[in-house]
């Protein structure tokens, strides 16, 4: 719980203190490749919802 605490509050810090620092460019460069963005996060949700399906299938066939 604690790793996965951590996995999503340090990037955020970060990108407080980045955007802190660098707010006008970074806004500008999250605006420009938002599409490409969303593909890649979309490419690796689907990713890891195979590997998820992929292990838990013996678990799964056992109620279907």
């Amino acid at each position: 719980f604690l790793v996965f605490g951590l996995g999503f509050g340090i990037p955020l810090l970060v990108l407080s203190f980045v955007s802190m620092i660098r707010g006008a460019w970074l806004t500008r460069f999250f605006a420009e490749r938002h599409a490409l963005m969303n593909r890649i996060a979309g490419i690796i949700l689907i990713l890891l919802g195979l590997g998820d399906l992929r292990t838990n299938l013996p678990a799964l066939r056992l109620y279907f």
